[in-house]
């Protein structure tokens, strides 16, 4: 990307800077915002544990919270117990000292706003169906799951929201019955080039053809549902699963009798490499608020069979891709569905991904400014 001829100063705002799907959003915009010649500020409620995440070089540090209104302190402090309004003054000290920020992108929804020089310069992200999956988590909790709901209108009310896909904002409209300021849909930004780049840094990761599942292992991503489908198939390649490995997700496994099928490599820093080699991805979730791993799947031209949930999957998986949508909680449509696409592959075409490309998204976002 040629560098654009005003540079702006962006700042993306983190609860935590970890590996989650939200946060990688935030890293793509940032070096897609840099190789047009902006500059870019990270501010984090909590620190970054060396343990658990290490930003690239090419990514900005964080910057450490304020320990009073006129300072900034460069040392590794406790956050844990700092409250927002610390956040505040660290991005209105910041701002008084570098200039004010001509966007700031927050994955921060609490009830309190965030403060800047420039207020009708911030947007807060909705990355999750807010309604499906809260009803997930509590449906058996009737005040718990109202509770909730409360919690999540008074989050969004009046403030400037970009949803990551149409089935986010109209859950956040008609279900959740918010009412914010201005609300725009803008799908997440993906580099195919280094995607693609990616998935050649080593050769197959294995010498056998093999079906993946990428994805933590949570209730919402449904493994339970994706072995007893892949107990239905007939003669299937392995299955491997990309994703921390636990003790109840081995007897899981054991449980349906099939540790010798399935292969656990672990959460990989690069997984791209798995997803093109991979006869077929799978996502048989219960609710998404996108599906980053089904557009970068395509773009490693792997096919995907994906569960029809609410939100993302069905306006990713569009035209002749919707062949690879199956309904939800039906593992024998799910079996049939792989069986399908492992024997009848759908073609993977250029366009069919274009409206996720980091060229047509960047415009998106830098029109917020104006």
């Amino acid at each position: 990307m040629k560098p654009t001829l005003t540079p702006y100063r962006i700042a993306c705002v983190f609860p935590g800077i970890y590996r989650g799907g939200s946060e990688q959003v935030l890293f793509n915009l940032t070096r897609g915002f840099q190789a047009l010649g902006h500059t870019v500020s990270y501010f984090s409620l909590k620190p970054m544990d060396p343990k658990e995440m290490v930003l690239d070089p090419d990514l900005p540090q964080p910057i450490l919270l304020t320990q009073n209104k006129n300072k900034l302190f460069n040392i590794n402090i406790n956050f844990r117990c700092l409250r927002q309004k610390r956040l505040n003054q660290t991005i209105q000290a910041y701002e008084a000292q570098h200039g004010a920020f001509d966007l700031i992108l927050s994955n921060i929804n609490t009830r309190t706003p965030l403060k800047s020089q420039h207020p009708d310069r911030i947007f807060y992200f909705l990355h999750i169906d807010p309604w499906a999956g809260t009803h997930c988590r509590y449906a058996h909790q009737p005040k718990r799951f109202a509770k909730e709901i409360a919690r999540l209108r008074a989050c969004y009310q009046d403030k400037q929201v970009i949803a990551v896909s149409q089935g986010a904002a109209d859950a956040l409209l008609q279900k959740i019955h918010a009412h914010p300021k201005s609300l725009q849909v803008i799908y997440n930004p993906f580099d195919s080039h280094k995607i693609r780049a990616q998935a050649l840094a080593f050769g197959p990761p294995l010498d056998q053809p093999y079906l993946l599942h990428v994805g933590r292992f949570d209730p919402q991503k449904r493994h339970d549902l994706l072995l007893t489908a892949y107990q239905k198939l007939k003669n299937p390649p392995k299955l491997v699963l990309l994703t921390h490995v636990t003790e109840p997700l081995i007897q899981l496994i054991a449980r349906f009798g099939l540790t010798d099928q399935v292969l656990l490599p672990g959460m990989q820093s690069n997984p791209f490499p798995w997803i093109q080699q991979a006869k077929a991805l799978i996502l048989c979730s219960d609710w998404e608020g996108f599906g980053n791993v089904i557009v970068e799947a395509l773009m490693c031209h792997t096919p995907v069979i994906s569960t029809d949930c609410p939100s993302g999957p069905h306006e990713i998986l569009t035209g002749h891709l919707a062949t690879g949508l199956a309904p939800l909680n039906d593992p024998e449509r799910l079996a049939q569905k792989i069986q399908e696409i492992l024997h009848n592959p759908y073609p993977i075409l250029p366009q069919d991904t274009e409206r996720f490309e980091m060229r047509t998204i960047l415009p998106q976002y830098l029109s917020l400014i104006s």
